[in-house]
């Protein structure tokens, strides 16, 4: 598989502990919709990455980073957990996990993950 990038994901089911992914396939896109108040702009990704296959993904409360990162969000509670959330949202641009497909077809090689995020 094509890799372009690392990538740091931080699942729900794991307690936000972070899992590194040392080669993945990102590409951005910015779809825009067009309404009375003009144009609307949502940055969305698609993820790609090979192995893996015991992560369990939460649609809509997991979280992916493009590159390493070294925000910890795992055993905090409270007021702790919202603030290291916004940070790593806006400090780090972190996108929620939509949708995750593990693409389990064809030879080994080319099994893997696809992520949909925005």
């Amino acid at each position: 598989m094509y890799t372009n990038t690392c990538c740091t994901l931080y699942l729900k089911s794991l307690d936000y502990e972070k899992v590194e992914i040392n080669q993945a396939f990102i590409t951005k896109r910015t779809p825009f919709t067009l309404s009375k108040l003009g144009l609307s702009y949502t940055e969305s990704a698609m993820c790609m990455f090979e192995g893996q296959t015991s992560l369990v993904f939460t649609p809509g409360k997991d979280f992916m980073v493009e590159g390493k990162c070294d925000a910890v969000l795992s055993g905090l509670v409270g007021q702790e957990y919202t603030d290291a959330l916004k940070r790593l949202i806006s400090e780090k641009h972190a996108m929620t996990i939509m949708e995750a497909t593990y693409v389990n077809y064809g030879t080994r090689r080319i099994r893997h993950w696809e992520l949909s995020c925005k």
